[in-house]
């Protein structure tokens, strides 16, 4: 921890202070964001935590892992949302606000998202066994009714993704996700499938998909 950063913390700080959005320093400090102190930077980068030393610290320092945000968002839910690949110090974060959350890591945010929701459609898949792995409910569906299926199908026809996310979606099944299971909008997984576009889909895959929906 900086000296700077050590100062702060360990001052009068009101580590449960909320400011815009109803996020205390925690809640702030785990919201993805794309640096702005560079000069110059690509409107496509992905988001990342920036201020995960803070965060770190004010764990440390006994800040509240379970308050949530006015978009209902605790700090799980935050770090479950950032796009950029979780690296052993984003990991060791986010085991630590899973052990810390309760039974937040399995809640809604106001979206109708819960931690797990967030991982699968930024794409985390590290994090997503992680929370498998500590028995939260994997088959609940978002508010679009869209389950674990729905949101992976769509990972499956992009180039590079399609092994990781098909191994993800054999898990899911195996935990009784519903390969027929309709969304809002009447998809199944397979619907959603075919609905992606992408020149370099595998025929394979597409059987696949096809065999374990008519099963």
């Amino acid at each position: 921890m900086s000296s700077s950063l050590r100062t702060v913390i360990s001052s009068d700080l009101e580590i449960e202070r909320r400011g815009y959005g109803g996020r205390t320093p925690l809640l702030s400090a785990c919201l993805p964001r794309i640096p702005r102190h560079r000069f110059c930077y690509s409107h496509e980068e992905r988001m990342t935590i920036i201020h995960l030393e803070a965060a770190q610290a004010l764990l440390d320092a006994g800040a509240d892992a379970q308050v949530t945000d006015d978009q209902g968002r605790a700090p799980i839910h935050w770090i479950s949302s950032t796009s950029t690949p979780l690296d052993d110090a984003h990991q060791d974060a986010f085991i630590r606000l899973l052990d810390k959350s309760g039974t937040l890591s399995g809640t809604r945010d106001n979206d109708g998202y819960t931690p797990l929701h967030l991982c699968l459609l930024a794409r985390q898949d590290w994090a997503v066994r992680r929370l498998i792995e500590y028995g939260l409910s994997c088959l609940e569906v978002d508010r679009d009714g869209n389950g674990p299926l729905h949101l992976l199908a769509g990972s499956l026809v992009e180039l590079g993704r399609a092994s990781p996310a098909k191994e993800l979606f054999e898990t899911f099944i195996r935990l009784g996700a519903d390969i027929n299971g309709r969304n809002s909008r009447g998809e199944t997984p397979l619907f959603v499938f075919l609905s992606t576009s992408c020149k370099s889909c595998d025929t394979g895959l597409l059987q696949y998909i096809t065999h374990c929906s008519v099963l």
